[in-house]
């Protein structure tokens, strides 16, 4: 009977231990995640996010998301407590977004297709940061350019629905990453200048761009 209740008891602790490091694995970040998300993202207001959607067709593409640190979370809380983010509150927002030294973004692609299309609209929001003169027009094609060099591998595979394109911006830099649907690293690149990260920043916050106003309404909820 004791053999039989030692049996018993040394199995149970395997199961647990198997459960654990299956857990721990579950809540592993790949190693690119993790580095896209150091710092950003902790606390209030310290997220912003919503679903981009093909407006003709109502069809969610993308989720969309900026990560801030907790500094330029503090001093967008401030503004949300100020009362409603009116057009004037919004501008504020995307003056110090627009400033801030580190934040990272992430496209989650929802849907399979082609690259093309997704760069066409990254083209568009990067001239809407050129239209706001936070680029110069070297500074423009520089960028757009580099990216497509960056996402040239990826062309014939295309983006698949699960795929997460990811920038972290940093200050003199921008550093792009790509992971698969199933989290492996397909690109992983870094941009250096100032003028990357100014390009970057603008195209999701500078007036013009379809990805501003739904990231800083987006506060009111974070």
């Amino acid at each position: 009977m004791l053999w039989i209740s030692n049996h018993f008891l040394l199995v149970a602790v395997l199961i647990l231990a198997a459960t654990s490091l299956g857990s721990a694995a579950t809540l592993a970040q790949p190693p690119l995640l993790a580095e896209w998300s150091r710092g950003v993202g902790e606390g209030a207001h310290a997220n912003l996010a919503f679903k981009f959607e093909v407006t003709f067709m109502k069809i969610d593409v993308a989720d969309i998301e900026a990560r801030v640190t907790p500094a330029t979370a503090a001093a967008l809380g401030a503004l949300v407590q100020e009362g409603k983010l009116d057009k004037k509150r919004k501008n504020e927002a995307a003056e110090l977004l627009l400033a801030a030294e580190t934040v990272a973004f992430r496209l989650v692609f929802l849907r399979e297709g082609g690259l093309d299309r997704f760069l066409e609209g990254t083209r568009q929001h990067l001239e809407a940061a050129r239209n706001a003169g936070l680029l110069s027009a070297w500074e423009y094609s520089t960028i757009w350019d580099g990216l497509q060099r960056t996402m040239v591998t990826l062309n014939e595979r295309g983006a698949l629905a699960g795929d997460q394109l990811l920038y972290r911006v940093e200050p003199g830099k921008v550093r792009v990453m790509y992971l698969g649907d199933d989290g492996a690293p397909l690109v992983d690149t870094i941009h250096a200048g100032d003028f990357w990260a100014r390009g970057i920043k603008g195209s999701f916050f500078s007036p013009g761009s379809r990805f501003r106003d739904k990231l800083i309404r987006s506060l009111e909820n974070s």
